[in-house]
């Protein structure tokens, strides 16, 4: 099931996500401190772990963006594709 954008709103603007952003952001910091001096055959996988952790960290506005797409416009001001 998708998320609402009133959902994703509600979300987006609680102190508890808030707390869930700082402690992605930690844990992103820790994977970008392991990057410098991880053996090769980790870099793949610490890089994914970010990629990961960064679209969680985004969910609430990814989705606010999706549903206010409206006539080729997404958000307010934005055009598809820029």
């Amino acid at each position: 099931m998708k998320m609402s954008l009133e959902k994703a709103q509600e979300i987006n603007n609680t102190s508890i996500w808030k707390d869930i952003v700082g402690e992605i952001d930690f844990r992103i910091e820790s994977c970008l401190e392991k990057l410098k001096s991880c053996p090769e055959q980790d870099l793949g996988e610490l890089q994914t772990r970010i990629r990961i952790l960064e679209s969680v960290k985004n969910l609430p506005d990814d989705v606010i963006d999706r549903e206010e797409t409206v006539d080729g416009i997404i958000g307010p001001y934005r055009e598809i594709g820029s």
